[in-house]
This record gives structure tokens, C-alpha cells and sequence, in this order.
């Protein structure tokens, strides 16, 4: 009797598992360093909005 098992004795079968796997762990490294680019670049528009604002602070209390 033959036991019916999810993977074959194939060789090929496991190396394709493995690709499979790290493709989807590389996936998931790939869409974590867009989010934190995206989080950082938000970041550094929000200090460039801050500082902007300080500028125009100093120069409008150097007018006055």
C-alpha cells in the first residue's frame, strides 16, 4: 500500500516549494521597505513643512 502524502519523492517538487517560498519572503521584505520609504519620505516633507513655517515665522517677527 502506498501512503498518500501532499508532497512526492520528486525532487523538483521541494526546490519549487523552496522558490516558492523565497519569492514570498522577498515579496514581503520588498512591500516592508516601500512602507517604510513611504513613512519616512512623509516624515521629511513634515519637517520641511515645519521648518518652512518657523522661517516664515522669524521673518515676519524681523519685519514687525
Amino acid at each position: 500500500m502506498r501512503c498518500s502524502a501532499s508532497f512526492s519523492r520528486n525532487p523538483n517538487d521541494l526546490y519549487a516549494v523552496i522558490g516558492i517560498a523565497a519569492f514570498c519572503v522577498s515579496a514581503l521584505v520588498i512591500f516592508k521597505g516601500v512602507l517604510d520609504f513611504v513613512r519616512v519620505r512623509k516624515d521629511l516633507f513634515l519637517m520641511e513643512k515645519i521648518l518652512s513655517d518657523h522661517r516664515r515665522e522669524i521673518a515676519a517677527s524681523r519685519v514687525i
